[in-house]
């Protein structure tokens, strides 16, 4: 657990690196008018020369703590598409918010609409994520649904499966899709971060844990039909598919120049 300090000092806001790959990931380019040249440079020799995401995160972190730079988000854009726009900072200090595009307190602090964007920037909504995760899960879903009517009917000594072991398979697939199709943790914005609330089960207490960019990269990347952000801090990861806006409204927290709270003030979310 992460329980981070208590930084009052002014603090720079953190960067936005838009990182293009070539086809075989053998070329890349990394901009930002925050960073200096050499800070790119590096970070795109580094996209080059790591095949996994694990490894160019920890490198990153480490160019930009050999520079005493402010961290950063690393938003891949496909060849050949134009750099989205930065997403606005948060300059407001706010208490924790869920990311989830169906708080409304949001858009007040992001001065953001969760409509549609422009055409690289598709706003397809919660629903049709967990509509898109449940078809992810499916396949799992059907294999257990599929070993359990088998146990079954090997229990019973029964060679066929009847009508209502069928019908109680079906039921698991259903179950198991929309199980693994909501998140297992929440979500929450906090200036210069996020804190992620895990449920586990057999305990009695959640565990939470705070990202900032001075300990952790951010990574942002399309997956149809939504935006996947994947935090890496050391070899640890946390993802989850986003909408457009609830992309836009982490990269303006994450980017927020106002000093992240320490864990033990947020005891709210215990």
């Amino acid at each position: 657990m992460d329980q981070g300090s208590d930084t009052s000092a002014p603090r720079t806001a953190c960067p936005v690196v838009w990182l293009t790959l070539g086809e075989k990931a053998d070329r890349a380019t990394a901009r930002s008018p925050e960073l200096p040249g050499d800070a790119l440079r590096a970070i795109g020799a580094v996209a080059e020369g790591c095949r996994r995401e694990r490894d160019f995160a920890v490198r990153v972190q480490r160019i930009l703590n050999q520079r005493e730079l402010p961290g950063a988000a690393i938003v891949h854009v496909p060849v050949g598409r134009p750099d989205p726009p930065a997403a606005p900072l948060i300059t407001v200090p706010f208490e924790p918010m869920e990311l989830n595009e169906a708080n409304r307190s949001l858009q007040g602090i992001c001065n953001v609409n969760p409509g549609p964007d422009g055409p690289h920037l598709p706003a397809p909504g919660r629903s049709r994520l967990r509509w898109a995760a449940m078809r992810t899960s499916m396949p799992v879903s059907v294999a257990a649904g599929l070993a359990a009517c088998m146990m079954m009917s090997a229990l019973l000594g029964r060679a066929g499966t009847p009508f209502y072991f069928v019908l109680g398979a079906l039921g698991l697939v259903v179950l198991f899709a929309l199980a693994l199709s909501y998140p297992a943790a929440q979500w929450f914005l906090v200036p210069g971060g996020v804190v992620v609330r895990r449920f586990a089960f057999g305990r009695s207490r959640v565990a939470l844990d705070r990202y900032t960019p001075a300990d952790a990269v951010l990574v942002l990347q399309h997956k149809s039909p939504g935006w996947e952000v994947r935090i890496w801090r050391e070899r640890e990861k946390v993802s989850r598919m986003l909408t457009v806006f609830e992309a836009v409204a982490l990269l303006g927290a994450w980017r927020s120049p106002l000093a992240p709270p320490p864990l033990h003030q947020l005891s709210d979310l215990r």
